[in-house]
């Protein structure tokens, strides 16, 4: 098990859970499961932040355009307004505050 606040080692192929399955009623909420793959024959290259997660849902961003659907052909339930039930496109990347422009240093 993983200790918030200690640095530890993770293997190719380790598997990490943030989170623990909660509900109330007729919903849950799962964990984020990921499966490590590290990748050695390409230089370790920094895109965005590193922070992701979920927007309230008084601050979800609205759709724009290009969520709208360009085909008739297209299945409409594949472009629902808000139902953040279960789409990966929930997660976003979340900002760096500010007053914090140099990113915490990557650790392997």
């Amino acid at each position: 098990m993983l200790e918030a606040g200690q640095p530890s080692t993770i293997l190719d192929g380790d598997v990490i859970t943030f989170g623990k399955a909660v509900g109330r009623n007729n919903e849950i909420v799962r964990p984020v499961v990921v499966r490590v793959e590290i990748m050695t024959s390409t230089p370790l290259q920094r895109h965005g932040s590193g922070r992701y997660g979920l927007y309230p849902p008084s601050v979800a961003p609205t759709p724009t355009s290009a969520d709208s659907t360009s085909s008739s052909e297209e299945d409409d339930s594949s472009h629902s307004n808000f139902d953040h039930s279960d789409h990966d496109s929930d997660i976003e990347e979340i900002p760096c505050p500010t007053g914090s422009e140099s990113a915490p240093s990557q650790r392997m």
